[in-house]
């Protein structure tokens, strides 16, 4: 009998371990894609254009948030409680957030009948945005129901699906029927893309099961979900507003220069993101049974990985620039190092709001979140009117480093010492990657200087390993 538990034990492992693997791998390389479709759009877009659709993903995620009603949370906690009948929760969610996808529909409609306009859109862009939004949020609802199953294959399948053929369908109208247009012909080849797909799950999970829309689910789901919405609403804004207020205050044309470095310098979130799938789950176990010397050692390896890629990274960025986009979008030069110390500050973050989330202390993670975004949307009212959309990658960079520190004040005290990485290794690297990022705005045009240091860092970093190495032996 023990070996037969045991022979059952191993396969689930291995089965959660294959999963985890192709999760990480797969969104690497499933985001890997949208980044390197950002040279093809740049070139395809006008500056004007490429910005209008950046004020539209700021728009759209935020929407999405709030047609969700932050429901696909709770997929992970009922496939525990409601095991039996996961597909019949599935089901009551895509019912359950039709209603908000309607009700915004009808509302968007009446707005656009009486005359008025959300962002200068047009009435089409609009309905778009609503459609994308309901559409993104019904993929995440399916995706996660079959990632808590370890059905890798679907996962991989919806996200590739989304990924490939959006880009694809948007190439195709920018150069056809849609020529004229280019960010009409990205919008539609997106928002067409996801409601095809999402048409197709909602079919399968929701038409064809008969069942009505379970009140028992929906009240389950919404104590989950709703306290959720105020926290991934201050977290959105924090991410996207910034896009929003160059586009009202500066135009189009840099917000788009500002969108496309943003993008660049996301390639940083892209991975540490992935990484973070296959971390928390370690990290859940070893915090369990308080093996704080572990998570320390382990933590401070991770930093110290990202550290030295995000330095290399800062001081190589310029030529991200020059490479991936005409020479209308050379500007963003001069800000994509300060994002990329935006998304380190994420990166570090994570660590504490992780802690947080174990805890089921949400408040907090709304809290500290809300505090970074006041700051930052304050601050880019003040800032961009005054130096132009450049100020806001400076504004980004400190309100993410709030953030953090919010975060690592709220975790120390409700949760103590041993929970926020000793010696303050994590601030530490912060205040060094600052010192790069600085030199790296400053040599912008110095590709001498910059490469030196390149060099620099890793023969240090190589020499380093080597002595800790031979002290080992």
């Amino acid at each position: 009998m023990n070996s037969i538990l045991k022979t059952l034990k191993n396969k689930l492992q291995s089965k959660v371990i294959k999963a985890g693997i192709a999760y990480v791998i797969g969104s690497i390389l499933l985001k890997g894609i949208a980044f390197l479709s950002t040279p093809l759009f740049s070139n395809l877009m006008s500056t004007s254009e490429y910005g209008a659709y950046g004020t539209y993903l700021s728009y759209e995620s935020i929407l999405n948030i709030v047609i969700a009603l932050g429901v696909a949370n709770s997929v992970r906690n009922a496939a525990i409680d409601f095991n039996e009948d996961i597909d019949g929760y599935v089901a009551s969610m895509l019912k359950l957030i039709t209603i908000p996808f309607l009700v915004f529909l009808l509302l968007v409609n009446c707005i656009y009948f009486f005359g008025f306009s959300i962002s200068g859109f047009s009435r089409f862009i609009a309905n778009s945005l609503i459609l994308h939004s309901f559409s993104s949020a019904v993929i995440e609802i399916v995706s996660i129901s079959y990632s808590i199953r370890f059905n890798s294959n679907q996962y991989l399948l919806i996200s590739f699906s989304c990924s490939v053929l959006n880009i694809v369908a948007s190439v195709i109208l920018m150069l056809t029927v849609l020529s004229g247009d280019r960010f009409l012909a990205r919008v539609c080849g997106l928002a067409g893309t996801y409601s095809l797909v999402a048409v197709v799950l909602y079919i399968k999970k929701s038409l064809l099961n008969q069942n009505t829309i379970n009140k028992k689910y929906c009240k389950y789901a919404l104590r989950i979900g709703i306290p959720m919405i105020a926290f991934y609403i201050g977290y959105s804004l924090l991410n996207t507003f910034d896009r929003v207020m160059i586009s009202e205050i500066c135009g189009n044309s840099e917000a788009g220069i500002y969108s496309f470095a943003y993008n660049i310098a996301n390639i940083l979130n892209i991975i540490v993101t992935a990484v973070f799938t296959a971390w928390v789950p370690w990290f859940y176990e070893r915090i369990k049974t308080k093996e704080f010397d572990i998570i320390y050692q382990r933590q401070r390896n991770l930093i110290h990985l990202v550290l030295l890629g995000s330095i290399v990274f800062t001081l190589s960025s310029p030529e991200f620039i020059r490479f991936m986009a005409p020479s209308s979008y050379s500007d963003g030069g001069y800000i994509v190092p300060v994002l990329i110390g935006g998304m380190y500050m994420i990166f570090v973050y994570n660590f504490l709001g992780y802690t947080e989330l174990y805890y089921k202390k949400t408040i907090y993670l709304t809290i500290g979140t809300w505090i970074a975004t006041i700051i930052n949307i304050v601050l880019n009212y003040y800032f961009i009117s005054r130096f132009g959309y450049y100020a806001a990658a400076y504004t980004t960079f400190f309100s993410f480093l709030v953030l953090f520190i919010a975060h690592r004040v709220i975790v120390f005290i409700k949760f103590g010492k041993d929970h926020v990485i000793y010696n303050f290794y994590d601030l530490k690297s912060v205040m060094i990657l600052s010192i790069f990022i600085a030199l790296t705005v400053v040599c912008k045009d110095i590709i001498s200087v910059r490469y030196s240091l390149i060099v620099t860092v890793i023969v240090f970093e190589s020499l380093s390993a080597w002595r800790g190495k031979c002290s080992r032996n």
